[in-house]
């Protein structure tokens, strides 16, 4: 009978764990951006903006300050979804979407994210946000807390809290998503009401 040395075996198993790797597959990870979900400004409109309105502030908890969507599974335990993450900081993502919905909410204004935090001089309007919480229950909704602050050039001031909730229409992540981005354009509605020039 011929049986195989100890280094013979050694190899033998290397390879069949090599071989058993290989066809392991890891699932790709999945990106995702927070969707425009209003309508386009009207096109060829050519007047001036009367007024400009900067998103000097944003901030986000630390908590979420991460590529991977954190996910709410109980009232008490959430997850770290690493298989699914935002494509860019999600801060950057919220300055964005909240610029876009007060560009369309203010049509005659300019409104612009200013991702230097302390870039506050040149606007008529300065607005801060906040970022509290931002709870993402798979297959149910997405639910954002957020601080606001809306301050004009001659010293006036309004203050806001919004507390918005969106249904997800579907048990996936970009249902989820697309729940938050639903949930942030409610508060970006509310800024744009308490401007309301």
């Amino acid at each position: 009978m011929n049986v195989p040395g100890p280094g013979r075996t050694a190899r033998a198993v290397l390879l069949a764990t090599g071989i058993l790797a290989g066809c392991v597959r890891t699932a790709p990870v999945r990106y995702y951006t927070l969707p425009d979900l209003g309508d386009q400004p009207a096109e060829g409109r050519t007047a001036p903006p009367r007024y400009t309105v900067r998103l000097s502030a944003l901030s986000v908890p630390e908590a979420l300050d991460r590529p991977e969507l954190l996910l709410r599974l109980s009232p008490t335990e959430v997850g770290i979804d690493d298989g699914h993450r935002w494509m860019e900081p999600l801060r950057t993502a919220i300055g964005r979407a909240v610029t876009a919905h007060l560009a369309r909410a203010l049509a005659a204004a300019r409104v612009e994210f200013a991702e230097d935090a302390t870039a506050r001089d040149g606007a008529d309007v300065n607005v801060t946000f906040a970022l509290r919480r931002l709870e993402l229950e798979p297959g149910r909704q997405a639910t954002l807390e957020a601080d606001w602050d809306v301050r004009w050039t001659d010293g006036h001031a309004r203050s806001g809290r919004s507390i918005t909730r969106a249904a997800a229409s579907g048990p996936d992540r970009d249902a989820l998503v697309a729940a938050a981005a639903q949930a942030l354009a409610i508060a970006s509605g509310d800024i744009a009401r308490a401007i309301g020039l």
